[in-house]
């Protein structure tokens, strides 16, 4: 079960149960969500018995959402069901749906007045399946609930007594007499009296279940002495028997079922009534003790359990939940399959790039074609973009699947199979330099292996791709798939990037008339719908303006409300139908749904905006709890979604039944995902979320967010930072809100109340937090994150800073130099100068009065300076500063050689290039060759480490001796750099083709200088030819070497003329 949220359905009678309640909700839930958080964990009860208002049950479908409530549950941890059983049994409600002929068995039985008011209020409709009666929605003296009342209790009495009489099947007389209390029972306990089509779902998936579920489950069965009943109350003196037994006696009956598949955690009592409102409640505390007993227990259980569980399971577990979802409602794209199947099949040894525009049914396809592609000999590996919030950049995917192939090879190894561990993977690498030696690593892959990648267009930040072969080994195949969509260009560079590292591109061709038909069929039938063949032909009618699965995926959520008789526009109304519509495109469809949230479905339009706002906003998305937990956080907007009193005891927190009808309805377009080990709701399609931006006051709703998650923080800053979400919820949102709106004014005030919280333990977590996500988003090619974040850190460690010089001064002057890092990268060099000043600046003065402590990072903080103004052409104060620290830099690498090399051949390095720079040649050569000395030792004791320095000394090197009129040493310099990068290369082509390039164009200048221009040239070609195979021909530097080659031949052909 892929979440960390314990969503218990509290299942019972209403008015009878309400001091149970109220202990529940006052007494015992508060203490289980302090003890799941500090466990790492969330707990959601879900009680439907208060907050119903009069229009969400005017659809009929009451019993539908209570039901629904308890499945979702049932696919959380355990426990998930709670029930209370007392001595009344409860309202009963009627069916929503009667087939045809049991209908009309029952119609014959009647007499024509009951007949009259059945057929009232009960239509056939030949799109529900099989075709049946559908009781009609309330509307006009029946929308208020004493008219409706009476109404009700006659179709109960008519239908009772029908069915009594007839001669139906046990199993399809349930539905007349079950109450919606044991209906939940029946779909809430396995199995209470047999299993129901969604357990028997549930159970394929999870066999023991069938065995486990019931120890997992609390019972509390309460007694009255019925001698002592005084009123309705609590033990129902009504007369009326349905099947012979009285209400009283159905409740007997209902309470002895369930203490008999409940053989463990019951707790029953006994009591009397001591007046018409109220019982002797001596056995509440009891009631109390018990239950908190019985979660706390379960929780335990859980976290043992979850210790058990790697991240690299868990990050399967939920690519895998993903996939099965994606493959749910799959029909036609036949061709491309195929294609699919005809790529692993062959010896194509290119990456097969799949593509196609927004809503095409990509991630269904690769989806599909996983669940085809199973091999005994081939191992399959995969990940869908954005299906967690780890697998966001291209590192963070890649991590993983070599992480999940080192799985593998480790298990062959026991089982006494060869196998190589991959290395680690180093965190400290630049995109580029990880992309260079994950291409080495595909390369040198022996196993027989296919990879997919799903999405590519939802990475957060630029890849050109260059870990992806051009060429695969024999036995790896890559399967990636792509946005082509020409209204979301910058999302589709993506694909462009792709078609420079392979050739082998598929099209996903057009949804068809024919897929379109089978797919909405398939997806209303899921619903236990149809459409008649006029209505299906309009839907193709307007399908075709867009002929994308997503257009049906969404058309299907407005077409299983048609019912046979409604008809379109155009199209004569009958007496009982309406005329309905359906847009024509892709963005209308959508925003016509938003729009029947709350016209057609009787939701607040506030509600509405703020959920799909909060989701839209959060970018990683909320879990459930999170989600309800920043709605209750604003009571004067709970008052006007639920103006009426929720709960004598809890009057500022949304009924859960208001937000379970919307979830229900929005289901079909919230995806999940996981992310600190939990389940997390998202808006799954770009265009969805794109709809949800446009609506009205998103930034507002942006705010309210803000402002909501501060007032949980204040509440939660004595828990530890790692035991819940909302620091990170509250730095995701305040660096979204800046990206979207630049308000740079409330971005201060956000930081602001950072630095006045009281907490300093978690104030120092949340900029550590800050300051970690930023770096790594730099890592993983994220510079906008990485700025953003950065930036919220440094303006709240500024503001700490201010406050308290001593406590702060560490983390705010890391700060500044990891922004300063972020922004050199995106060539805001000015800025970076601006941080690094004020770094060294402030650094300077610690290391005037403790050098032990801050010489370090006081020399540390020179170089980097040195570093960005040399980027700007700004030398001379530099010059003096490195120059001083060089002599006291050399000395403490003398001590210690591991901890300073990096240091110190780097500030000679840097050095020498400034005094190139303002024509101190000589003294830039003599610097060159003190730091060779030291480099080339360096270099033997560690090859790897110190390769790179190596070769960008001698490029300078080599630069340097033709400024000072040495080109044959400088020639010779050239030489020894590719000899030093063709075995490389050789062995690792993505990880040293630019270097290579690089130093093959360099030799080629220097034989030029020297007259040797069809050796030149030829080296020149050869550079060419690299750079073609590693990068593609639209590569700036293919083009730069392209124009050298053509003027080389052109120099050639001039000489041969002239000697001619």
């Amino acid at each position: 079960m892929c979440n960390k949220t314990f969503r218990l359905f509290i299942s019972s009678t209403f008015n009878d149960f309400q001091r149970e309640r109220d202990r529940l909700q006052t007494e015992v839930f508060p203490e289980i969500e302090i003890y799941a958080q500090e466990k790492g964990y969330n707990f959601q009860p879900i009680d439907l018995r208060w907050g119903v208002n009069e229009e969400a049950q005017l659809d009929q479908k009451t019993l539908a959402l209570c039901l629904g409530e308890v499945q979702t549950c049932k696919t959380h941890l355990h426990p998930n069901f709670l029930i209370m059983a007392g001595d009344r049994y409860g309202w009963t409600p009627l069916p929503y749906a009667i087939e045809q002929n049991e209908f009309e068995t029952l119609l014959a039985l009647i007499d024509p007045k009951d007949q009259e008011v059945l057929l009232e209020w009960y239509k056939k409709d030949l799109n529900q399946l099989p075709a049946s009666y559908i009781i009609k929605e309330r509307s006009g003296n029946f929308v208020d609930h004493e008219e409706w009342d009476k109404v009700e209790e006659k179709l109960r009495r008519i239908l009772q007594t029908a069915v009594d009489i007839a001669e139906l099947p046990e199993e399809d007389k349930s539905k007349y007499i079950l109450s919606a209390t044991e209906a939940e029972v029946l779909e809430g306990i396995f199995p209470y009296l047999k299993h129901t089509p969604f357990q028997t779902s549930l159970l394929k998936k999870s066999p023991d279940l069938g065995n486990t579920d019931t120890q997992h489950i609390f019972g509390f069965l309460r007694d009255i002495d019925i001698e002592s009943r005084q009123s309705d109350k609590f033990i129902n003196g009504a007369s009326e028997k349905t099947e012979g037994k009285s209400d009283y006696e159905k409740a007997q009956g209902f309470k002895a079922r369930i203490k008999e598949v409940l053989p463990e955690n019951v707790l029953q009592v006994k009591t009397t009534q001591k007046d018409k409102e109220s019982l002797n409640e001596a056995y509440l505390d009891e009631f109390e003790e018990k239950i908190k007993t019985f979660l706390l227990g379960q929780i335990d259980s859980q976290k043992e359990q979850d210790e058990q569980s790697s991240q690299l399971l868990k990050e399967q577990q939920a690519q895998t939940y993903f996939a099965q979802q994606k493959r749910q409602d799959f029909i036609g794209q036949e061709a491309t399959l195929a294609s699919i199947r005809e790529y692993l099949g062959n010896d194509d040894t290119r990456p097969l790039i799949i593509h196609g525009p927004s809503g095409s049914g990509k991630s269904a396809i690769m989806a599909h074609a996983i669940k085809e592609t199973t091999s005994d000999n081939r191992k399959i590996l995969y990940r869908f973009i954005g299906a967690t919030p780890n697998t966001s950049s291209s590192k963070e995917i890649l991590t993983s699947l070599f992480a999940e192939l080192k799985s593998i090879r480790n298990e062959n190894e026991k089982n006494g199979k060869p196998g190589t561990l991959l290395d680690e993977i180093k965190k400290e690498e630049s995109f580029e330099d990880f992309s260079y030696r994950i291409h080495s690593e595909i390369m040198r892959l022996k196993e027989n292996i296919i990879i997919f990648i799903d999405a590519v267009d939802q990475l957060a930040h630029d890849d050109q791709f260059i870990w992806l072969p051009t060429d695969l080994p024999t036995n790896v195949k890559v399967i990636i798939s792509a946005l082509d969509d020409k209204n979301y260009k910058g999302d589709s560079r993506y694909f462009q990037a792709l078609t420079a590292r392979s050739s082998n591109i598929q099209e996903i061709p057009p949804f068809t008339d024919e897929d379109a038909r089978k797919l909405i069929r398939k997806c209303l039938q899921n619903e236990g719908r149809k459409l008649q063949q006029h209505q299906e032909d309009y839907f193709i009618e307007q399908f075709n303006y867009s002929s994308t699965p997503l257009f049906v995926a969404v058309a299907a959520q407005n077409l299983k409300h048609w019912r046979s008789f409604d008809v379109y526009e155009g199209k004569e109304k009958s007496d009982e139908g309406i005329t309905r519509h359906l847009p024509r495109g892709q963005q209308d469809l959508i925003s016509d749904f938003i729009k029947n949230l709350c016209e057609q479905n009787h939701h607040k339009e506030e509600l509405v905006n703020k959920v799909l706002g909060y989701l839209h906003a959060s970018r990683d998305g909320l879990s459930e709890s999170e989600l309800l937990n920043l709605i209750d956080a604003d009571p004067t907007f709970v008052n006007v979604v639920a103006p009426a009193p929720p709960h004598p005891k809890n009057t500022t927190k949304l009924p859960i039944v208001i937000w379970a009808r919307l979830h229900t309805q929005i289901k079909p377009f919230i995806g999940k995902r996981r992310k600190d080990g939990d389940e997390l709701l998202y808006l799954f399609h770009r265009e969805f979320s794109d709809a949800v931006g446009k609506l009205n006051g998103q930034q507002n709703e942006h705010e309210a967010m803000i402002t909501n998650t501060q007032e949980i923080i204040l509440c939660n800053q004595n828990l530890e930072f790692k035991k819940n979400r909302w620091g990170k919820i509250y730095a995701a949102l305040i660096t979204g809100h800046y990206s979207f709106y630049k308000k740079r004014s409330l971005q201060k005030m956000n930081a602001e109340f950072i630095a006045n919280l009281k907490s300093n333990e978690w104030k120092n977590s949340y900029v550590s937090f800050l300051l970690k996500k930023g770096s790594t988003y730099e890592i993983l090619n994220k510079s906008r994150d990485s700025i953003n974040y950065l930036e919220s850190c440094k303006l709240t460690l500024s503001m700490l800073y201010n406050e308290d010089h001593e406590k702060w001064v560490s983390e705010y002057t890391d700060v500044l130099a990891n922004l300063a890092h972020s922004y050199n990268s995106v060539s805001r060099t000015e800025e970076a100068i601006s941080l690094e000043e004020e770094r060294l600046k402030i650094i300077k003065k610690l290391y005037e009065s403790d050098s032990d402590t801050w010489e370090e990072k006081y020399i540390e903080a020179i170089i980097y300076l040195s570093l960005s103004n040399y980027r700007l052409n700004i030398f001379t104060k530099e010059v003096d500063s490195l120059a001083e620290i060089l002599p006291r830099l050399k000395s403490l690498y003398i001590e210690n050689q591991i901890k300073w090399a990096k240091k110190f051949t780097r500030a000679l390095g840097t050095l020498a290039l400034f005094m190139k720079r303002i024509d101190q040649i000589k003294l830039a050569a003599h610097l060159e060759r003190e730091c060779y000395e030291e480099l080339s030792k360096l270099y033997q004791l560690n090859k790897d480490q110190w390769i790179d320095d190596l070769i960008n000394l001698k490029m300078n090197m080599a630069e340097t001796h033709h400024l000072i009129g040495q080109p044959d040493i400088a020639l010779h310099v050239d030489e020894e750099c590719v000899e030093l990068i063709e075995p490389r290369y050789q062995s690792s082509p993505a990880r040293w083709g630019r270097r290579y390039t690089d130093a093959l164009t360099n030799q080629a200048t220097s034989l030029a200088l020297f007259g040797r221009i069809d050796a030149a040239r030829e080296i020149q070609e050869k550079a060419y030819e690299i750079c073609l195979k590693s990068y593609g021909e639209n590569d700036p530097r293919c083009i730069e070497l392209a124009n050298k080659v053509k003027i080389s031949k052109k120099v050639q052909k001039q000489k041969r003329e002239d000697s001619l």
